[in-house]
């Protein structure tokens, strides 16, 4: 698993979060009974935000590939084959 990230994405995600900021500064915050019910609304509103701008996707890497590949790594290899086959890699 891995989580391709672009330029695009990142323009997205920071659209939407100055636009909920925005939001939540005329908005009255609920405030929750102690520290640990902060941090878990928090982690849910972070790996929410994640899995929408940034979803995973899932590579196999074999034992034969060689150590330094990583699901990125393989990912971006497999994309530029299938560019070079299509002919559009330069």
């Amino acid at each position: 698993m891995y989580r391709p990230t672009s330029p695009a994405q990142h323009s997205q995600f920071l659209h939407y979060v100055s636009a909920v900021v925005a939001a939540e500064d005329n908005a009255e915050r609920p405030t929750h009974s102690n520290t640990q019910e902060d941090c878990d609304a928090f982690y849910d509103d972070a790996l929410r935000l994640l899995n929408c701008f940034y979803p995973e996707r899932t590579v196999t890497t074999t034992s034969r590939d060689p150590h330094f590949i990583t699901p990125g790594i393989k990912a971006k290899l497999r994309r530029e084959n299938r560019l070079r086959r299509a002919g559009r890699f330069e």
